[in-house]
């Protein structure tokens, strides 16, 4: 048997199939920043794959697609990324201005602790006050 040397190509092949797979995934809306993941390792596997074809000037066809590929997939995943950041904060700041029903029911609810402990606070006032006034009497008769 000849020993024949690596040129790389299983690597091409690995890199191209992670790629496809990664720009399907990446066009999904939300899941797209899952794409990364194997985008970046078929990245790595592409460029792993040049640097042996480079040694044994083996063709770099297959190699160069599969770089191309994942590095498409990695930036379809960044721009779905921020996309989807971007839409998170917007609706985070529409949010802020819509009031919910249980919110006012809360504040009523607040409202209403507020006015008790209002009227409470003006019993006990007036209780101490005429508690001062028993004590200064009973005072004075001894």
């Amino acid at each position: 048997m000849e020993k024949t040397e690596d040129t790389g190509q299983g690597f091409a092949i690995a890199a191209l199939i992670l790629g496809v797979i990664s720009v399907v995934i990446a066009f999904v809306p939300f899941l797209g920043l899952v794409a990364i993941l194997p985008a970046g390792i078929g990245a790595a596997l592409a460029i792993i794959a040049l640097l042996k074809a480079k040694k044994v000037n083996a063709p770099k066809g297959l190699i160069i697609a599969g770089l191309s590929i994942c590095l498409a997939a990695i930036l379809i995943s960044g721009i779905w990324g921020y996309a989807s950041w971007n839409i998170a904060r917007n609706f985070k700041d529409k949010i802020k201005g819509i009031h919910f029903p249980q919110d006012s029911f809360h504040f009523e609810i607040q409202d209403s602790l507020e006015r008790y402990d209002s009227l409470h606070r003006k019993k006990m006032k007036k209780l101490e006050e005429e508690m001062e006034r028993l004590e200064k009497d009973s005072a004075k008769k001894k």
